[in-house]
């Protein structure tokens, strides 16, 4: 592929900003940055009119063309050609340079005649910025010329760069090429390598770094994702941020959604270079959580084509800024709190909330995202429990953590399925019907290779597990074996390597992976294994539940103990007789509040928000020990959790007011962990907040 074909291909990959339809603007991370939010970066970034300004993924340039108003604010004296002689943007994709240019041009007030003159502001170029060197050289006319591309040193870096994830990549013209040259960069500039797993935007904050000197104290302004702040892959992203910046601020949301277009999670991230290692290490984080549309903090008045903000614009947003950099601050002022808690310093409003942590105590494998997501009752249980040493990471108290069966194929392992239909049973088999009309494709498979098994997680409304909702293909026995015993399932399973005609089951990657000479496994080999008496299911919205899958519990078809589909973890405890304290811990609302910042969040098509934990997050999951709550405690949590699981779970604030959830709350909160009981309500009010958050759809 030709360099100019890769480059438009890679152009759609890198814009940020481009009216195309909504399937592209998913999948290459497409939108529009809105107007306000753009302020609030440039008022941490740019202070001075002094600055030099790079945005490496320019687009139709809103960054650009805010920042030529912000300079202009800060130093009225300016000629608007000096403006945008600060004002640098790289962009792959030569129609949106263009766009830029005649729009930083008009802004500047040069005539019409003179717009297609590149010599009046040469630095926005059609670039990959990942092509782009960093030199002393200040001549912008030689700096772009040359190959590869130099650009100087920046006093701030400023945009939204694509968001754009590894497997997405994959997936384009030269997408793998593309991927090895970034991590080459990356390699080159600062011999770090970091997971396939991150976006296109960490590899931008990486490379933009060595534009930013190491002792300029330059600052970089962007919108990310938030998931960084919470996954293995953004492990090596957290320790480099750590190693070279001051972290001003973490900024999130929780009123407004910046992109209601766009299935993402952002935040907008603030940072300082730094170049020594005690200054970074005293310097306190600050994580922002705002709870007012930034119309009302900032009380801008923007017309809808997002018209100059005026002077006490963005005077206001200036004093945001300073507010939030200048914690910790003595004072307290009105309609405010302050908690001072061993590690943290909590300061918030009606309108937003701060939370300050010097860096030297953020550990980059643990999760950031609950200090933007959490609520301030959170931190103050985690500090009341800890101080009583009453809390262990759940794997402590687990023999094991293991995901359910992973068929690799549910509509072939799974019944009923799209295929078939249960039709019935007979002493010795099963008997399916084709759900096709057109097609006789119906099966009898031996009772004795299927075992009953829990598929979904919807249907399942009780913490007590009532049945199954399906059966499962479970046999390891060798293909000839069951050929030479005239088996019934031998059909089906010839049924599967012909099914569907362009990939059949039995040719898909999951099913190949099976096969094994030593030892022995066949492409459809499921073993039935014993399931754990806890299952909690990967991915919730309105719902959190613990399952109990009692050890008695048989289907009444085949008298076998039920299996769990993948999607449930399985939680094997140490010691049997905790297995239902666990389970009355887990589904109490202390453990709801664990596993809602113990996971992290995922959003929906619809504009909801999922929680997700995996088997990780799982085995960090703070809980009471149990061998530390006293016998007639642990007696009254198990018959609590009997009573509550009489009934069907409702949506969590639905549960909020239910009296054996209450009752339940009570002996953890109250009696065990030592908060007032005035204090749940406060609690429960809290949640109540976040997950009807989290389940608003969007308009």
């Amino acid at each position: 592929m030709g360099a100019r074909s890769r480059n438009k291909s890679m152009g759609r990959a890198q814009k940020t900003i481009h009216p195309s339809a909504s399937s592209q603007k998913y999948l290459f991370g497409q939108y529009f940055s809105r107007t306000d939010v753009v302020d609030l970066i440039l008022g941490f970034c740019v202070k001075s009119a002094d600055l030099t300004l790079l945005d490496p993924s320019c687009g139709n340039g809103v960054f650009l063309l805010r920042a030529f108003t912000r300079l202009k604010y800060l130093n009225p004296h300016l000629d608007p050609i000096n403006i945008l002689k600060k004002l640098w943007g790289t962009d792959v994709e030569e129609s949106l340079v263009a766009e830029t240019r005649e729009k930083l041009n008009k802004i500047a007030g040069i005539p019409l005649s003179d717009w297609q003159s590149s010599k009046k502001i040469p630095q926005i170029v059609t670039v990959d910025f990942f092509d782009c060197l960093a030199t002393t050289e200040t001549s912008p006319e030689i700096s772009v010329k040359v190959d590869p591309p130099l650009l100087p040193c920046m006093g701030a870096i400023i945009g939204n760069p694509p968001y754009t994830r590894q497997e997405i990549l994959d997936g384009l013209n030269a997408g793998k090429n593309y991927k090895d040259k970034l991590t080459n960069v990356i390699k080159r500039d600062f011999d770090l390598t970091i997971s396939a797993r991150a976006g296109i935007y960490a590899y931008f904050l990486l490379h933009s770094t060595i534009f930013l000197g190491e002792h300029s104290h330059g600052r970089l302004g962007f919108i990310t994702l938030r998931s960084w702040l919470d996954v293995d892959f953004g492990l090596a992203l957290k320790q480099f941020i750590l190693g070279h910046y001051k972290i001003v601020a973490i900024i999130q949301s929780l009123r407004e959604k910046w992109f209601p277009d766009a299935q993402m999670i952002p935040c907008v991230l603030i940072l300082e270079r730094e170049s020594a290692q005690e200054t970074r290490e005293e310097y306190v984080a600050k994580f922002v959580q705002l709870r007012e549309d930034l119309s009302k903090i900032f009380n801008p008045s923007l017309d809808s084509k997002g018209q100059n903000p005026s002077k006490a614009d963005w005077t206001c947003i200036d004093h945001f800024v300073n507010f939030i950099e200048e914690l910790p601050v003595t004072g307290v002022f009105k309609c405010e709190t302050e908690e001072n808690l061993q590690e943290i310093l909590i300061r918030e409003s009606l309108s937003f909330r701060v939370i300050g942590i010097r860096q030297k105590h953020l550990n980059p494998a643990r999760k950031w995202g609950i200090f933007l997501g959490a609520p301030t009752i959170y931190f103050k249980i985690l500090e009341i429990a800890s101080s009583r040493k009453l809390l262990v990471p759940l794997r402590s108290i687990l023999s094991k953590i293991t995901p359910g069966i992973k068929s690799g194929a549910n509509n072939f392992f799974y019944f009923p399925n799209i295929h078939h239909s249960i039709a019935k049973w007979t002493d010795t088999h099963l008997v399916l019907a084709s759900k096709n009309p057109w097609k006789e494709n119906a099966f009898t498979i031996e009772r004795k290779y299927l075992s009953p098994i829990l598929v979904k997680f919807k249907p399942q409304r009780n913490i007590f597990i009532q049945a199954n909702d399906g059966y499962c293909l479970t046999t390891i026995q060798p293909r000839g074996d069951l050929e030479a015993a005239d088996a019934k399932v031998v059909d089906y399973l010839k049924f599967g390597e012909g099914t569907p005609p362009d990939l059949p089951y039995a040719l898909r990657r999951t099913c190949q992976n099976r096969i094994s000479a030593n030892p022995v496994r066949d492409w459809f080999h499921i073993a039935e294994s014993p399931p754990a008496p806890l299952l909690h299911f990967e991915i919730t919205t309105n719902r959190e539940i613990t399952f109990y899958l009692r050890p008695d519990l048989l289907d009444p078809v085949l008298q076998k103990r039920i299996l769990v589909n993948y999607g449930f973890y399985q939680l094997f405890p140490v010691k049997e007789e905790d297995t239902e304290v666990i389970l009355a811990l887990l589904n109490s609302t202390f453990g709801y509040l664990m596993f809602e910042f113990g996971g992290r969040y995922l959003e929906n098509r619809d504009g909801t928000i999922s929680n997700e934990t995996r088997i990780g997050d799982l085995e960090a999951l703070p809980i009471i020990d149990p061998t530390l709550i006293q016998q007639d405690q642990r007696q009254r949590l198990i018959e609590a959790i009997h009573i509550l699981g009489q009934r069907q779970v409702g949506k969590i604030w639905e549960e909020f007011k239910q009296h054996d959830r209450q009752t339940l709350d009570a002996i953890i909160l109250s009696e065990i962990l030592g908060f007032p009981e005035h204090i749940i309500p406060e609690i429960y009010s809290s949640l109540t907040e976040i997950a009807r958050y989290r389940n608003t759809k969007k308009k």
